[in-house]
């Protein structure tokens, strides 16, 4: 069995493999907070080409669901669109938005229902260092929603500016919440073509 595992590895080496991700930095919160930010990335992930953002959130309140935003180099000026995908088992929406002064990311998961409630985001975050090109994200959340439904949620992103990422904030205020104590937020470099 070990050989067999030996050559596969090896042969996946031989061949490039695929990408690394590397664990570069991890937040989690003790106490609620209304924003968290990840900074210095120019140092930070500079041997990276994208980064990936995994998430395990939880609200303050106890009614409905809670979006995020997220905001590159502290910019709030009117450079972010973003596209939007939502199912809950039995409607499907879409919608987008532009000329924004921040990526709207929907599905944080609430107290209601379940206190051990919390949403899974996955975000990544493509060609961060690259200045010939606008930023695109990609993200996937899911939640268990006020109405008892599970929720998934697809959302594309964009930043209309070639500057490079050098921080990234996410905000959990918009609505008047914070996020709570024992939520985790891990940042990863991805190493690739």
């Amino acid at each position: 069995m070990s050989l067999i595992l030996l050559g596969i590895l090896n042969s996946q080496a031989a061949a490039g493999g695929g990408a690394a991700y590397d664990l570069l930095e991890t937040q989690i919160v003790s106490t609620p907070a209304s924003s968290l930010t990840f900074s210095s990335l120019d140092t930070l992930a500079a041997d990276y080409k994208h980064l990936q953002v995994r998430a395990s959130i939880q609200s303050n309140r106890n009614s409905g669901d809670d979006p995020m935003i997220m905001t590159f180099n502290n910019d709030t000026s009117t450079s972010y669109a973003r596209h939007i995908l939502y199912g809950n088992g039995s409607n499907v929406q879409a919608s987008s938005q532009s000329s924004r002064t921040y990526i709207f990311v929907d599905g944080m998961a609430t107290t209601y229902g379940s206190s051990l409630a919390y949403s899974g985001l996955c975000l990544d975050i493509l060609d961060f260092q690259n200045t010939n090109k606008n930023t695109t994200t990609r993200i996937l959340t899911g939640f268990y929603g006020s109405s008892g439904n599970k929720h998934v949620m697809e959302h594309s992103g964009l930043y209309y500016k070639t500057d490079a990422i050098t921080s990234i904030k996410f905000d959990f205020s918009l609505s008047g919440s914070s996020i709570n104590g024992g939520s985790r937020f891990s940042l990863y470099g991805i190493k690739g073509a």
